[in-house]
């Protein structure tokens, strides 16, 4: 899934993707659970702004624009995997999100 965090819009042109400059900062946060694949879940924070991305083991990604926003819990919840979400990327820019799936 790509994603523009600005406006919140997919993105399906696999040539946007291949242009785009991909941040360099994702962190993987442990998760308590029975199966050794999804033990880890990927964040991703924003280069030029408070932007923080993340995956889960369901499928499912979050996204914050801003530190309170986190705190609060307040943001924005995208479907559309159908597994754990083993890799997520924002851009240099922050204008774009990519996530990818387990078994996508």
């Amino acid at each position: 899934m790509l994603l523009d965090p600005a406006t919140f819009q997919l993105l399906f042109k696999v040539e946007e993707v291949a242009q785009c400059f991909w941040s360099s900062f994702v962190g993987r946060y442990p998760l308590i659970t029975k199966s050794p694949t999804t033990a880890m879940i990927p964040i991703a924070l924003g280069n030029l702004s408070n932007i923080t991305a993340s995956g889960d083991e369901n499928g499912n990604v979050y996204v914050w624009r801003s530190v309170d926003a986190v705190k609060d819990n307040i943001g924005v919840n995208l479907t559309g995997h159908t597994a754990h979400i083993q890799r997520i990327e924002l851009t240099v820019d922050d204008k774009r999100l990519l996530s990818m799936g387990m078994t996508d």
